[in-house]
């Protein structure tokens, strides 16, 4: 059975056999699916609600990259939709480094770097013991919350103003900021 959204609308115990029950109440058309899983042993958890990430803000950063790409690439042919993605990755998302022996940074970047195009490695510095290197891993924007999104998308949109690309409006923007949602698996410290 999919995940859905639901709430909890009562509580109580079973006098006779001391269980305790839990009444939830959806809006999803779930009952034919819970209808064949009745009176069986089920795994059950429940968690705070926390909307998906909308991918219209994701899309919108896609197609405003795409218009970057092509104003920037008069200028400069290696410019690519990538590259600038990346970029902004590295001035506005989030990273963690880590002190990596030598024989172990491409294995391990590579592992990295499965998780998608925002999911990236460079070699900051030298570690502090011998054949070592610091390594800096950015996340990908599909683990963002809501906040960091926004941060990375208005850093879009400005770059697209100054450039004189047309873009959503303030109000527009914020609409779709809104409907990101935190989806998560964020670490609140990175806030």
């Amino acid at each position: 059975m999919d995940e859905f959204k639901c709430s909890v609308v009562d509580l109580c115990r079973d006098y006779r056999t001391g269980k305790a029950r839990v009444t939830i109440e959806t809006d999803s058309n779930i009952l034919a699916q819970v209808e064949e899983i009745q009176d069986k042993d089920l795994s059950c958890k429940l968690s705070m609600y926390h909307q998906k990430r909308s991918l219209n803000a994701n899309s919108y950063m896609w197609v405003l990259i795409g218009k970057l790409e092509k104003e920037l690439s008069k200028n400069d042919e290696k410019v690519t939709k990538d590259l600038i993605y990346q970029s902004y990755i590295k001035n506005y998302g989030r990273s963690v480094e880590y002190q990596i022996p030598d024989e172990a940074i491409k294995a391990m970047t590579a592992v990295w770097n499965a998780y998608g195009l925002g999911w990236f490695a460079e070699v900051v510095d030298d570690g502090n013991q011998p054949d070592t290197k610091i390594v800096r891993y950015y996340y990908g924007s599909s683990c963002y919350s809501r906040n960091r999104m926004s941060r990375l998308i208005k850093a879009v949109v400005a770059d697209c103003d100054a450039l004189g690309i047309q873009t959503m409006t303030p109000r527009e923007l914020q609409t779709l900021i809104d409907r990101w949602g935190d989806n998560g698996k964020i670490n609140n410290s990175e806030q």
